[in-house]
């Protein structure tokens, strides 16, 4: 009946109204409904060329907490320093500020009651929780919305935007006392609903359990995930939140998203950029945006990230060793991802290069037999792309012989560990690839290098 213009102008008193509803109703479906109606209307304005047009009474104080929340736990603001958020993301910020307020109210509720309660504790501050209309798993469902929202709205500034949510979504569970969320429960399924979404999952509905499903329009809205794998882990609120996952079923299943997601964007860059080579259209403005948008792992950092988020992955207590085709797919993707460590080309930083390899070599050796006979082969020919790398910069360093002999002694350690591994095959082959390489690069031990690499064969 109401103009969305109306719903815009009003929101601030709207969502304060919801404090104020009864405790047990149900804040998923309005808060969700609510979002998809005015993301909509914005989308709609800024695609017409109009800028969104807020006014400036509902703006005042975006990130401040109501006097009567100073009891409450601090909650996640939008920082001011990115880019003025509180004037290009006043949609989200108006939503973000309110959302908070519901959901404190509504715990600080369901504590006070569950402490009155024999027996209380966690269980208790849950049930307590779901009868005053927060079910755990309405949480991350709410803040799915917003995180959506965010990205098809302010792509700019969306991963700031999501880390916010997301960290916010981590405070609220906590205060729920929730430490492990049992995989096939409500609240793993909008968990991973909420992860999928910054890394590009399928497309997103703000579904309630009252039979609503709204988020039609938004889904079919433009869309660009961040997708950069190292911008997904470098996000404290993520992996926050996947600690929270089972860590042999759930946490191993949104890893393998991750890295097919991964692998599949990488090659959909590599596509473009031929295409744009062929056409010889790359400006050096491109040439950047290629750079910087990479998937590539280029830190300790990253690597540390993707090896905690896929340890289940590389644990043989993880329940995909016990289907073998499933163990070799999954196994597959990390090889696969082994190909992104490193930047681009390999001479722009080749000791970088060399340190990542080693520590990926340390963690997977780590992980068994099975583990090193898949993901190796990997370790051992981007070890010999840096020596081709290393090749083009004979004069131009001043330790080079002995860097190229560093790497050369790593391809023979990861040949050797496939040995270990009962893979002699792969490692025969590997040998004799390893020597022709090794053969074209003028170092000092070249000679007797190569002569160890083919008597092992």
């Amino acid at each position: 009946v109401f103009p969305d213009e109306f719903h815009l102008s009003t929101l601030r008193t709207l969502l304060a109204t919801c404090n104020q509803l009864q405790p047990g109703v149900r804040l998923r479906q309005i808060i969700c409904s609510l979002v998809e109606r005015l993301s909509q209307f914005a989308l709609n304005e800024l695609s017409s060329g109009r800028s969104l047009t807020v006014p400036e009474a509902i703006t005042t104080n975006c990130t401040q907490v109501p006097p009567d929340q100073d009891s409450a736990p601090e909650k996640q603001s939008v920082p001011e320093s990115e880019s003025n958020l509180d004037s290009e993301t006043v949609l989200f910020t108006l939503f973000f500020d309110g959302l908070c307020d519901l959901i404190e109210a509504r715990i600080r509720l369901s504590r006070m009651g569950s402490e009155t309660q024999i027996p209380s504790g966690r269980h208790a501050l849950i049930n307590l929780a779901t009868l005053h209309g927060l079910p755990p798993e309405d949480i991350p469902a709410m803040f799915a919305s917003l995180v959506y929202l965010a990205m098809v709205l302010y792509p700019k500034q969306s991963p700031s935007l999501v880390d916010i949510c997301l960290k916010a979504t981590a405070d609220s569970l906590e205060q729920l006392g929730i430490s492990l969320v049992a995989p096939a429960s409500p609240l793993s399924k909008e968990l991973l609903n909420l992860l999928h979404l910054p890394l590009g999952g399928s497309p997103f509905h703000m579904s309630t359990n009252t039979g609503h499903s709204g988020g039609n329009a938004l889904s079919s809205a433009p869309f660009e995930a961040m997708g950069e794998l190292r911008t997904v882990l470098g996000m404290s609120g993520f992996r926050r939140l996947v600690t929270l996952l089972d860590p042999k079923t759930t946490k191993c299943r949104l890893a393998c998203n991750l890295l097919a997601g991964t692998l599949e964007r990488d090659q959909r860059q590599r596509q473009a950029k031929k295409v744009l080579h062929t056409k010889t259209a790359i400006s050096n403005g491109l040439h950047e945006v290629w750079s910087d948008n990479s998937c590539r792992l280029t830190s300790e950092a990253d690597l540390d990230g993707l090896f905690d988020l896929i340890s289940g992955l590389l644990s043989p207590s993880s329940n995909m060793f016990d289907d073998p085709d499933e163990f070799a797919e999954v196994q597959s993707l990390i090889a696969g991802v082994l190909h992104l460590i490193g930047p681009l080309p390999r001479t722009e930083d080749p000791g970088l290069c060399y340190n990542l390899f080693c520590k990926a070599q340390t963690t997977l050796a780590q992980a068994g037999p099975r583990i090193i006979r898949f993901n190796f082969p990997a370790l051992v020919f981007e070890g010999l792309q840096l020596i081709r790398a290393y090749s083009e910069l004979e004069d131009k360093q001043d330790d080079w012989d002995d860097a190229v002999h560093k790497v050369v002694s790593f391809v023979h350690r990861c040949i050797t560990c496939l040995v270990a591994a009962d893979a002699p095959e792969i490692a025969l082959r590997l040998f004799l690839q390893a020597s022709l390489v090794i053969d074209r690069v003028e170092f000092s031990k070249r000679e007797s290098m190569t002569y160890e690499f083919v008597s092992q064969v």
